[in-house]
């Protein structure tokens, strides 16, 4: 299951990543007017300002690093489910260390605004971790 989730979320992210590339060449800002328009969202301004002031910020360079980011990510996390559902004990290493080190992200950002989704994600990062360490252990003391 934790393989197949890792798939998942790195063909999710692989997706992301190809989705910023595919922003390179197009007015982010005028695509999310255009949106508005067909949306019909209007009605609400507060949502439109606020969407229209981040699309701002976007910019060539700031498209360029998070498709970068999303492709090394999805490699990752395609690494670790191809690796987990094969039943590799390197893959078990990996997904923990790679995993470990994510959660004092999660823990800050949660601790700066806690919302259910991150909650759940550090749950659910929490739970693969414990499973993944306890799996090795058992292994360990079979061998």
């Amino acid at each position: 299951m934790i393989g197949i989730f890792k798939l998942v979320k790195g063909v999710l992210l692989l997706a992301a990543g190809i989705g910023a590339l595919s922003l390179l060449r197009h007015d982010v800002q005028m695509m999310i007017s255009r949106w508005i328009d067909t949306l019909e969202i209007e009605q609400r301004p507060h949502i439109v300002r606020h969407l229209l002031v981040k699309a701002g910020l976007i910019d060539h360079r700031n498209l360029v690093f998070a498709s970068a980011f999303a492709f090394f990510y999805a490699s990752l996390l395609l690494t670790e489910g191809v690796g987990l559902i094969l039943r590799k004990r390197w893959a078990e290493y990996l997904t923990i260390i790679a995993t470990s080190s994510f959660l004092p992200i999660e823990i800050y950002e949660i601790w700066r605004k806690a919302s259910g989704p991150r909650l759940l994600l550090l749950a659910a990062n929490l739970f693969i971790v414990g499973y993944l360490i306890s799996q090795l252990k058992h292994s360990k003391k079979s061998a």
